[in-house]
């Protein structure tokens, strides 16, 4: 079914001129709209694994946690700050290993 889909999406990309973003949002990247068109490198960052590269990130662009936490993040993450893997803010800065984050959601299962 989603290669059906995949072939389908492709042919209205070709028949279209442009690439499958422009046919489908769901298959753009999260940058596509940004303005910067020349960059010399993407990485991408997989919402899958945000709990290991969240933290290392955040500290990566000086933000702390006076600035991602306050009850003006509700409306966003429904949580007193920005992100937390865990549901609980005071961990939203601490790096979640990949062994650690499968033990904690096999554990809450």
């Amino acid at each position: 079914l989603f290669v059906e889909l995949l072939a389908s999406l492709m042919m209205r990309a070709e028949k279209a001129g442009s690439e499958a973003c422009f046919v489908e949002k769901h298959f753009c990247t999260q940058v596509s709209g940004c303005a910067f068109r020349e960059a010399r490198e993407l990485i991408v960052l997989k919402l899958e694994k945000q709990p290991q590269w969240f933290a290392p990130f955040a500290s990566l662009l000086g933000l702390d946690a006076e600035m991602l936490t306050g009850e003006g993040w509700r409306v966003f993450s429904g949580r007193p700050c920005f992100y937390t893997s865990t549901g609980n803010c005071r961990d939203m800065l601490r790096a979640i290993t990949a062994s650690s984050s499968n033990s904690s959601s096999s554990s809450s299962s």
